[in-house]
C-alpha cells in the first residue's frame, strides 16, 4: 500500500512531540512491508526539499510567514495548495494520514485530498482546531484538587478577550466543516481529547480513539550504560528528577521549580535533570532558581536522541511531566515507562490513560505543589516502590504501546476505507 503522511514538522527540523510520533509511524508501517512518503515544510533553508530519513523519502514545502497571520493562513495559503495538489498527483498515495496541518499545510490540504477521492485519516495531536493556543480554559488555578470531569467548552468571547485582533469568527466554523465533509476517519490518541472535540461540535465520518505508539527496544538500556551516562553528566549519587522537551511556564515550569525547593529539603542528593537547551525560558527557570538558592540543583542536557534519550530515561529515578495546559498524550510518558522509570504526570489531559495513578507513578494537579513535591520524595526515597512502578510500566508500555501492534491497526483501517471508497 501507498501511504502518504502529511505533517507541518518532521524531524530532523523539528523535534516536537506530534513530528516524532509521526516519524514513528512512518517507520513502522515501512517495517511492515508498506510504501511510506512523507509531506511535509519547513522553514529552514538548510534542509533540502527533497531527502530521505531511514529509506523515507520526505518532500518538504518551503513556506514561512508571520505568524500572527495564522488564523487566516492556517484555513487556505495559496502558496501551499498548488504544490500539494501537485504533489498529490506525483504520488498518487493510496491512503493519507495526515497529523498536524493547522500552521502550514492548512485545512484545505485536506480537501484537495478529499476532492481527489483519496480515504484520508486525521489524528488530532492538540486542540487548535478549536482554540488559537493551548488551551487551559478548564482549568481553576485556586482549585488544586483532581477533578474527574472538566468543563471543555470553548468560549468565544473568552477566545476574543485573548487574541484580540487575531481572533477570527468564521475559523472554528469553517475548520469544523472542512473536518466534517472531507476527513473519513479522526483518530484521537487520547479518549479525553475525543470528549473536547465533541463537546466542542469537532467531528468527522468516523472516531476512533487510537494511542500513539513507541518502539520501546529504543529506550532498552543496561546497567553499564546508565551509569555512564551518569557519570558523563556528573549525576553519580543523585536521585535524578528528569523533565524531556521543551521547557515552559504551559509544561510546568515553575511548578517544578516550587516543587524541587520542597524536595531538596527532604532529599538533599536530589537534582533536576532538563532534556534540553538553556536558553529562551530555561534562561528564566535559572534566573529563578538562583533566587531561590536552588541553581546546583538544575541541570540541562541539551536535545538528546538514538541511544543517549534511552540511556538518559532509564538512568533516571523519575519523570515529571508537570503540564498545566490540555496535555493531549505526551510521548514522552511513554519513552519514560519503557525505559522502566516510574511517571508523575499532569492530570490535565491524556496522561491519566497510560500512567494509572498508584500503579506505574502518579497522577497530580501541578497547582498543588505540596502534593507534587510529596509524591517525588515518595518515589525518590523508597527504592522498592520504585522498582515495582517501574517494572509496571514497563510491561505496560510492551502491553499496550507497541510500534507495530499500533501500525497493525492503522493498516486495518487503511484497508477498510480503501475498501469502502
Amino acid at each position: 500500500m501507498k501511504i502518504l503522511i502529511m505533517t507541518d514538522s518532521f524531524p530532523p527540523e523539528a523535534t516536537g512531540g506530534t513530528a516524532r510520533v509521526a516519524l514513528t509511524q512512518a517507520r513502522a508501517l515501512q517495517r511492515l512491508g508498506h510504501k511510506v512518503s512523507v509531506l511535509s515544510t519547513r522553514r529552514d533553508d538548510s534542509f533540502s526539499l527533497d531527502s530521505e530519513l531511514d529509506g523515507i523519502p520526505v518532500h518538504r514545502i518551503r513556506i514561512s510567514y508571520p505568524l500572527r497571520w495564522q488564523p487566516y493562513l492556517s484555513l487556505f495559503n495559496p502558496i501551499i495548495a498548488g504544490q500539494v495538489a501537485k504533489f498529490l498527483r506525483q504520488v498518487q498515495p493510496d491512503i493519507v494520514h495526515a497529523h498536524n496541518v493547522h500552521a502550514y499545510l492548512t485545512y484545505h490540504s485536506l480537501r484537495q485530498v478529499y476532492h481527489m477521492g483519496i480515504p484520508l485519516a486525521l489524528t488530532i495531536h492538540d486542540t487548535m482546531s478549536i482554540t488559537y493556543q493551548k488551551f487551559d480554559e478548564f482549568i481553576d488555578p485556586s482549585h488544586p484538587e483532581i477533578t474527574e470531569n472538566f468543563d471543555y467548552r470553548v468560549s468565544g468571547w473568552s477566545q476574543l478577550r485573548r487574541q484580540r485582533f487575531r481572533y477570527f469568527p468564521l475559523r472554528s466554523l469553517i475548520i469544523r466543516r472542512v473536518l466534517a465533509e472531507s476527513v473519513d476517519v479522526m483518530i484521537f490518541p487520547s479518549r479525553e481529547m475525543q470528549i473536547i472535540l465533541t463537546t466542542n461540535e469537532v467531528c468527522a465520518r468516523q472516531m476512533l480513539h487510537i494511542p500513539n505508539g513507541i518502539d520501546p527496544a529504543e529506550f532498552e538500556s543496561t546497567s553499564e550504560e546508565r551509569e555512564e551516562f551518569r557519570r558523563a553528566y556528573n549525576l553519580v549519587g543523585r536521585r535524578v528528577i528528569l523533565i524531556a522537551g521543551r521547557v515552559n511556564q504551559a509544561k510546568g515550569g515553575r511548578q517544578i521549580l516550587l516543587a524541587l525547593e520542597r524536595v531538596i529539603a527532604s532529599v538533599p542528593d536530589a537534582l533536576l535533570l532538563i532534556l534540553s537547551p538553556p536558553g529562551g525560558y530555561g534562561e528564566a527557570m535559572l534566573s529563578v532558581a538562583e533566587t531561590r538558592g536552588i541553581r546546583q540543583y538544575i541541570r540541562f542536557a541539551g536535545w538528546l536522541s538514538g541511544n543517549d534519550l534511552g540511556h538518559a530515561f532509564g538512568a533516571a529515578d523519575v519523570l515529571v511531566t508537570p503540564s498545566i495546559y490540555f496535555d493531549n498524550f505526551p510521548t514522552v510518558n511513554l519513552e519514560a515507562m519503557a525505559a522502566g522509570t516510574p511517571v508523575i504526570a499532569t492530570c490535565f489531559g491524556g496522561s491519566r490513560e497510560s500512567v494509572l495513578d498508584g500503579r506505574m507513578g502518579f497522577i497530580v494537579n501541578p497547582y498543588d505543589v505540596e502534593m507534587l513535591s510529596a509524591r517525588l520524595i515518595y518515589i525518590l526515597t523508597d527504592d522498592a516502590l520504585r522498582a515495582r512502578m517501574g517494572q509496571q510500566a514497563y510491561e505496560r508500555v510492551r502491553a499496550n504501546y507497541d510500534w507495530l501492534v499500533q501500525a497493525r491497526k492503522l493498516v486495518d483501517l487503511y484497508q477498510d476505507l480503501r475498501a469502502s471508497k
